[in-house]
Parts: structure tokens; sequence; C-alpha cells
């Protein structure tokens, strides 16, 4: 390789297999489309566990919180405004305003709701709260008292103040009930018998001030009407002396109904002398038919009594001699005689006649000389009044003031006599339908209500949380990850150690249970008599915990040994770009794993820094590579005397060996190339533990030495950056990258349920 002495002869034992980088995919992004309900329900799987803390936390809290929190219990009662009835005593005759409103409207129930808010009925209300608190034996409970009486600690007596009813004054709350005349009043306290005390106090108040607002006004109104009444009085006493002094000055007649007896007196002269004359109009037209009219063709008013009589014989008379002129001829007895008194009734009929028309004609003389003496009469009567006319025309002006003013005193004396009867009588328009009653049930807290509340909130940041680790957290967190976002080659998956030692880890940690029976000894380390031991029991036959730790170490070299052109790489560097991401811990697992299959593999300490990789089976590091690389003694000479073996068959450990005496850059000696070489030639494989990529340069200098590097991330901690920043500085070298492995993952953490569910199932049936 460039920059480094190769010996000769051995250069080519040490050039990769493959200069081309391994198995380089194009990155495909699998995952749901932003905003889609399977993006959504992703971050939920992805999320689950911290969800569900924050929404057990939040339940938690709301729970703690009602139980804090003092029960406040509401008390209700219901007031219906009825409509007055002004037609009732004509009230609305005596109040001078409308004290209803728009009766029935929105605009009157607003009114009264404003009414009841006000401080002229609350402000008794709350002065009187504290001594019905006294008398009924009640107090409330603050917060910090309730949380000393459930801990145990005596908060000492409550005493309800004024600053208390205040309080509960606050709580209230009046509304109308729909389109009704109903006002529903509620108020809210800790004490259930307090609550409705106030609101029953509230309603009494209420409808005692409604009555008595009323009752004032309708006193006010009586005592104004009162004063006026007394001025109307007044004026019509002066009027009356004034009409009854003109009357005696100017000789004027007037009866008890002050009416004139001149004026009366004509009066009635006129109505006889219509009635006279209409009497002489009718005894004029019975003369005139009576003397122009035939006997038989008189009124039946006028041919009454015998004339009537003698018209009726002489018909009879006539059809008896019409009945024997058809028999009997002209000189027939019988004939004869009844022409002979055919004769005398007609002439009857004439005197008859004569009679009529001279007592019509009587008659209609009289009442001619009637009318002419009414009309004489009148006329006289008429002349007197009208002199009378002139003295009782200022008369007339003063009657009328007096009838003025007798007009106004009594209807001002109705409305007194009325408002002292509506003043007299206490009415109230508000009636109580239901009284507020002691509530048996606080609604306050709802422990339901705030352990949902509390839930949700904090089911919220939970949710919150988790979108901002999703943003801000740009880790590799699944299998594929890798190839996904970076482009970069999977060779497998380590999984998490649950148990503590699932895998095989440095024995400065504390064994786990299945290893009591060995308790501190390391795979390599020889027992006091001699040679290796044999291998722990947990390992040969190893239990439930460690099954799917070590299959995932299988996958791994599986991958491994899985090479595109059939030959696998043998000289390996593990590394990571970063530090604590488990590098040397996937060294010595693959190692332990290529033995088990019959590999000879040599795992080598690269890490002059930070020496671990000896702590993992339990070896000695007072050699190893610092002092090979400081003696300059490697070619030709055996390596056994560094090289320690483990007690698992074909597994071998170079050390770090100790610090080096000086920095003068050891891993840059061309032993380094050499010790490589017969490395190589001596193990099947050969892998290399160094330090991370970006923070030191001996991976690199290793992987120019190596067939490629192995790069380690560790699941929801190593950065995509990192990653790719640490392949591109390999790149940059020329170095070959066979792939990732992601350390360290829990299937139970994975946002893909099929994960953990196989791993269990396959550890079940495994164990079976």
């Amino acid at each position: 390789m460039k920059n480094f002495n190769l010996p000769s002869g051995r250069s080519n034992e040490l050039l990769p297999i493959n200069t081309a980088p391994a198995m380089q995919f194009p990155a495909y992004d699998t995952r749901p489309a932003p905003g889609s309900p399977l993006a959504y329900w992703e971050f939920l799987r992805r999320h689950k566990w911290t969800i569900i803390l924050w929404a057990i936390l939040g339940m938690a809290m709301g729970l703690l919180v009602s139980l804090v929190e003092p029960r406040m219990y509401e008390a209700k009662a219901t007031l219906e405004v009825q409509d007055l009835n002004q037609d009732f005593l004509n009230m609305k005759q005596v109040l001078p305003v409308n004290e209803v409103g728009l009766s029935g409207t929105f605009n009157d129930m607003q009114t009264q709701i404003n009414i009841i808010e006000s401080n002229s009925v609350l402000d008794p209300v709350i002065e009187r709260m504290p001594a019905r608190a006294a008398q009924l034996s009640l107090a409330t409970e603050s917060i910090p008292r309730r949380i000393k009486r459930l801990v145990g600690l005596s908060g000492g007596s409550p005493s309800f103040t004024l600053k208390d009813a205040r309080t509960l004054a606050d709580t209230m709350k009046v509304r109308a009930v729909g389109q009704t005349r109903v006002i529903e009043v509620t108020a809210d306290s800790s004490n259930p018998q307090l609550a409705a005390e106030f609101i029953n106090q509230l309603c009494a108040e209420y409808i005692d001030q409604n009555m008595k607002a009323r009752w004032d006004l309708s006193q006010r109104t009586s005592q104004s009407l009162e004063r006026l009444m007394e001025d109307d009085k007044e004026k019509l006493r002066k009027s009356e002396d004034a009409l009854q002094d003109y009357a005696k000055s100017s000789g004027l007649m007037i009866t008890y109904d002050h009416k004139n007896v001149a004026d009366e007196k004509l009066s009635e002269i006129q109505d006889e002398l219509s009635k006279a004359q209409a009497d002489r109009i009718a005894a004029q037209s019975r003369y005139e038919m009576a003397k122009n009219s035939a006997p038989d063709g008189l009124p039946d008013e006028l041919s009454q009594g015998l004339l009537r009589q003698y018209q009726s014989k002489l018909s009879d008379l006539q059809q008896q001699r019409a009945e024997l002129a058809a028999t009997y001829t002209g000189d027939y007895g019988k004939i004869k005689r009844l022409d002979s008194e055919i004769t005398a009734v007609q002439q009857a009929i004439k005197q008859e006649q004569r009679s009529v028309i001279e007592r019509t004609q009587n008659q209609y003389a009289a009442a001619s000389r009637q009318e002419k003496l009414l009309a004489s009469s009148y006329a006289t009567q008429s002349s007197v009044v009208t002199d009378l006319g002139q003295r009782s025309v200022q008369y007339n002006i003063l009657q009328h003031d007096v009838d003025s003013y007798q007009q106004a005193y009594e209807e001002m004396l109705k409305q007194v006599k009325q408002a002292s009867i509506a003043s007299a009588v206490g009415t109230s328009n508000v009636r109580i339908l239901d009284q507020a009653q002691p509530p048996k049930v606080p609604y306050s807290p709802k422990t339901l209500l705030s352990g949902m509340l509390g839930l949700a909130i904090c089911s919220f940041i939970g949710v919150v949380l988790g979108l901002t680790r999703d943003v801000t957290d740009s880790s590799l967190r699944e299998p594929g990850d890798g190839l996904q976002y970076l482009g970069l080659s999977e060779m497998g998956v380590m999984l998490r150690d649950s148990s503590g030692f699932g895998l095989l880890h440095s024995t400065d940690r504390p064994a786990p249970q299945f290893l009591s029976q060995a308790p501190t000894f390391g795979l390599g380390q020889a027992r006091p008599n001699g040679g290796p031991t044999r291998l722990p029991q947990w390992f040969t036959n190893p239990p439930k915990e460690r099954l799917l730790a070590l299959e995932s170490c299988r996958a791994v070299v599986t991958s491994l040994l899985s090479s595109s052109n059939g030959v696998p790489p043998r000289l390996l560097v593990v590394t990571s770009p970063g530090p604590a991401e488990g590098k040397t811990t996937v060294v010595a697992n693959l190692g332990l794993t290529l033995a088990l299959t019959g590999w000879r593999v040599l795992l080598m300490d690269g890490d002059i820094r930070r020496r671990r990789l000896h702590k993992y089976f339990d070896l000695e590091n007072e050699r190893g590579l610092t002092t090979l690389l400081e003696n300059r003694q490697i070619s030709g000479q055996s390596l056994e005397a560094s090289v320690q073996k483990t007690v698992v068959p074909g597994l071998s450990v170079l050390t770090s060996g100790p610090a080096p005496t000086t920095n003068s850059g050891l891993l840059y000696s061309p032993d380094l190339t050499i010790l490589l070489a017969q490395l190589k030639a001596e193990y099947d494989f050969v892998l290399i533990d160094t330090p991370p990529v970006l923070p030191a340069a001996d991976a690199r200098v290793f992987g120019h030495l190596a067939d490629g590097v192995i790069l380690v991330a560790r699941a929801g901690q190593t950065a995509r950056e990192a990653v790719s920043a640490a392949q591109r500085r390999l790149a940059a070298d020329d170095i070959r990258v066979l792939g990732l492995v992601l350390n360290d993952w829990d299937p139970q953490s994975s946002a893909h349920t099929y994960y953990a569910d196989y791993a269990k199932e396959y550890s079940d049936n495994y164990s079976e």
C-alpha cells in the first residue's frame, strides 16, 4: 500500500481481496408518505412507550388533582317572572310607569336577570351570609386546608367571612331558560347547605325588593294625587260660589239641576205646539177624506160603527133580491118588500155619512184652534227667553267651569282611592318554582373527566416529545436504515443484551445469574493447576436468554462468509464512527462465533489507548501489540509468547499490551505490516478492534492493511451523519467498507411489531 514499507514477498498477502466497496446498493426510501395514515401509525408504534408513559402520568396527575381539589356543589333555584295584570284595580291608570316593559320578551327577561345580579340585591345577602353560616354551622374548606386534612395535619376550624361570601357570590350564574319566563339561579360552594342557603336568601331578597319597589311607587303616586286632589277641590268650591253669586245678581231662576226655568217653559210650549200641529194635520186629513170619498170608499177608521152595519145589511138585502129575481118577476111581493128595505137602508147610509163628515170637521176645527193658541204662547215665551238669554251667557260660562272642576275632582278622587288600594295590596310578579335544595352529589371535580383530561394533555405532550425526537434524532434505529438513508449494506444486527450477559462482555461488569457456578473466571484464564479450563455450561448449553443474541452473531458471520466472489475477507478491521458504540463487543462475539464454527480466529486489540479486549476473556495484558512493535523483532519470530489462547478451541487473542513508553507512532512502523501478514498466514480470520474513525486515525491505518472494514453503529445512538462521515473518510483513503453492523438493537422497541413477535416466538420454540 502507498505510504507504507512492506516486506518483499509478503506484500501481496496484505492486499485487499477486492478493492471495490462491498455490496453497494442504492438507497430506497421505503418509509410511508408523510401525512398518510400509515405514517401516523408508524409514528405511534415507534413512540408507543413514550406516549403510554406520559398518558399514565397524565391520568395519575388528573386523578391526584381531583383528589386534592375540594368538592364543589351547585345549588339551583328557578323563578317564574309573571306578567302583571294591569287591569287589576285599574293599576295601569294609577302607576305612572310600565314596570313590566316589553312583557314576555327577551328584553324583559334580561332586565330581571340584571336586577338579580345588581349590587342592591347581592349586597344585603352577602352581609347576612356570615351570620347565616354561623347559625347553620357551615364553613368552607380551602385547598391548602384540604391538603392539610388529607395528609393528617389539622388546619384549624375554618370560619365563613365576608370575603368567602363575596367569593360565593362570584360563582352565581343567572340565565333565562329557553324562550320561557323562567329564570335559573345557581351558585357553587364546597358546602352544599351553604350554596342552597345563599340561593334561597338571594331569591327571597329579590322578591322582597320587587314588592317594596312597587309599594314605594304606589305610595308616592298616592301622595302626589292627594295633593292634586286638594287643589282641584279648592278650585271647584270657588267656581260654585261665583256661579251662585251671579245667578242671584242677574235674577235668573235656576233649578237644582242648574237649568233655567224660562228655557224649560219655552221648551215645554214648543213640545206642545209640535204635538198640536201634528194633531191638526191628522184632523184635516180625516176631514178631507170623509168629505170627498163615497160611502163605501171611506177609510176603515171613518167607516166604523153604524155605517159599517148599514153597508153589511145592504149587501145582504141585495143578495136576497137577486136570488128571488132569478125565479120571480118584479111584481112578486117579496121582491117589492126587499126593494123598500133596500131604499130605507140606503137613506140611512147617506145620513150616517153626513154625520161622519160633521164629526171630522169639528175635530179639524178644534185642532186648528189649539195650534193657534200654542203658537201665540210660544211667541210670547220666546220673547221672554230672548230677553233672559243675554243674562245667561255669563252664567253658562261659569256653569261650564263648575262642571269641569267637578269632573276633574271626581276623577282625581277615584284615582286616589285606587292608588290607596294598590299600595295596600302587596303584589309581586315573581314566584319561586323550585327552591334550592342542598345537592347530594358534587359536580366538581369530575374524577373521570380530570383523568381523561390529564390523559389527553400528557398524551399530547408524549406525541410532541415523539415528534421532537423524530425531528432531532437522526440516529440509525431500525434494521435497514443504513441502506435506506446511506446506501450502506447491512451485514447484520447485534441484539440488545437485555439479560445482562446475553452476549460476551467484559469481566469488569457484574456476572449474570446464570454464571453463578463459575463466578470470576474468563474464557481464556488458566486454572491454577495449569491448562485452560473447559467451556462454561452457559456457553456450551446456552440458556434461553442468550439464544437470540447468539443467532444475531451468526447472522453477521454468515454475511461475512457470503462473499460475492466466494473468497471471504480474512483480515478485518472493526471500528465505529465514535466511542461507546460497542465495537469491542462485536469483535469479541464475532470472533467467538467464528471459532465455534471451526475457524482459527485471532482477535487483536488495536486500540492502544483504551485497552479493553482482554477483559472480555479474563486475560493478562502484560504483553501484546505494543511490546511487539516496540521490540521490533517480529520478522521470523514466533508469536506464541504474545498471543494468548482462550478456552474456546481455535480462538486466540493478541491484547494491546501495556501503554507505549513513547508516543512515536507505533502503528506507522513497518513492523505492523509484517505482523499482520504473519497473523494472516497463521489464522483463518484476524479481527482487529480499533479506535473510532472520526476522533482517531488508527482505524484508517489498519484499514489500508486489511481486507475490509466493518462499521459498527449503536441503534438509537449513532447518528446517520456520523456514519456517513466515517464512510466518506474511509472511501477517501480507498479503504473497502464491507458493511454496517447495527449493534444493541432491541426488537421490543421497534416500530414494527413483527420483529418482537418473531423474536419471542423463535425464542420459545428454540427452548422447547
